[in-house]
């Protein structure tokens, strides 16, 4: 499991935020392995634009072939 963060000033005259922060998780079992993620930013407008948000997100799921009695799949 993780979690992390970014935040900072984007502007040139400093006073408007970007902030990130994101999730993940991976889990494995033999030669199954489950991952996955979730996103999340916003950053201030200028001039009064409001707030910019946006986010994202991915599931992935494998099968290593690491059992299969081929001779280069084996390492």
């Amino acid at each position: 499991l993780g979690v992390s963060t970014f935040d900072g000033k984007w502007d040139e005259d400093n006073d408007l935020w970007f902030t990130s922060f994101g999730m993940d998780a991976a889990y494995q079992l033999d030669e199954i392995e489950l991952r996955g993620e979730f996103l999340k930013t916003w950053r201030d407008m200028p001039e009064d634009l409001g707030t910019d948000r946006r986010e994202g997100w991915y599931v992935q799921a494998a099968y290593k072939l690491s059992r299969l009695p081929v001779r280069y799949l084996n390492r």
